[in-house]
């Protein structure tokens, strides 16, 4: 299953995401016009930050739209909750 935090820059969805890791133990992604500053500043375990699973990271690397799809549809159906914050409009995903 995914969950998308979706927001304009500088809106509080990395509270929000600090707020998840610390009261629910939850982690969650950076994907899609969502750089990680908090990566620089080495304050990953602060936010919970998990890479992107592996079908998805090497689908975004190569940029093939397909392809992320399939790997997003695959993370779709799994029991497993995938939280992923984004600044990308919906449009710009494929």
């Amino acid at each position: 299953m995914i969950l998308w935090i979706t927001s304009y820059g500088r809106s509080g969805n990395t509270f929000f995401r600090v707020v998840l890791h610390h009261l629910y133990n939850v982690n969650t992604f950076a994907a899609f016009n969502a750089s990680e500053v908090l990566l620089n500043a080495g304050a990953d375990r602060l936010v919970g930050y998990k890479e992107l699973p592996p079908p998805l990271q090497a689908a975004v690397k190569v940029g093939n739209a397909s392809q992320i799809k399939r790997a997003l549809d695959e993370l779709e159906t799994s029991p497993e909750l995938f939280i992923f914050k984004t600044h990308a409009w919906a449009t710009d995903l494929f």
